[in-house]
């Protein structure tokens, strides 16, 4: 199934005060409506979405030499507000002269309830102002496109891709990988690697698969 795909654009000015994080705040989407987006995937997919984003941001005002970060950004609600939930990896490029055009992509996993931002900040020596953006976001919601039950699942444990890959805490790093199945003696996937002095691996099965199914 191909993925859903939807755009942003910001038009309006939006300050950006040294030292702090502020969320791209959008004002067109890409069927032309107007008002205040943050957004990019989650608000219409409560049940958790896979995402591929990109975004281009132009900003006036950074000072030479000055330091730019940008990063995506996932929000939960706690009680009547959205707060972070899980930071991901920083963009920091360093601002020449005149105005600062820069651009971050990052993919992942939503989980439910939860919605992705993108985040800017700069740390000169005084405010500078966002002039513009423009984002593009690919999302397949959960129950779309996921794999049919294998041998592996075949009693229906999982629920879409969320319960086969979880997440970890809150933080950099990837999914917390699902329990690895346990492997007849001589299979690939529980022989050490690098092997030992003296000792080979185990070659790769015949039929292309690092790990047999689960029993």
């Amino acid at each position: 199934m191909l993925p859903l795909h939807r755009e942003f654009h910001k038009t309006r000015p939006q300050r950006l005060p040294a030292g702090e994080w502020r969320s791209l705040r959008f004002d067109v989407d890409h069927e032309g409506r107007e008002g205040a987006f943050y957004a990019l995937v989650g608000q219409y997919e409560p049940q958790g979405a896979l995402y591929d984003l990109s975004v281009g941001v132009v900003l006036e005002g950074v000072d030479r030499g000055a330091e730019v970060q940008i990063r995506a950004s996932e929000y939960v609600k706690v009680e009547d507000a959205w707060v972070v939930a899980r930071d991901r990896p920083i963009d920091s490029p360093v601002h020449v002269g005149g105005r600062a055009h820069f651009t971050y992509s990052w993919k992942d996993l939503l989980e439910p309830g939860r919605r992705v931002r993108v985040r800017v900040a700069q740390y000169g020596r005084s405010e500078a102002v966002i002039r513009g953006a423009e984002a593009v976001a690919f999302y397949l919601p959960d129950g779309h496109g996921t794999p049919a039950p294998g041998p592996w699942d075949a009693a229906g444990a999982h629920e879409g891709f969320h319960a086969q890959v979880p997440h970890g805490a809150q933080g950099y790093g990837p999914p917390v990988p699902p329990p690895m199945p346990p492997s007849p003696p001589g299979e690939y996937g529980l022989a050490p690697y690098p092997p030992p002095a003296g000792e080979t691996t185990p070659p790769y099965p015949a039929d292309g698969h690092r790990f047999p199914p689960a029993r």
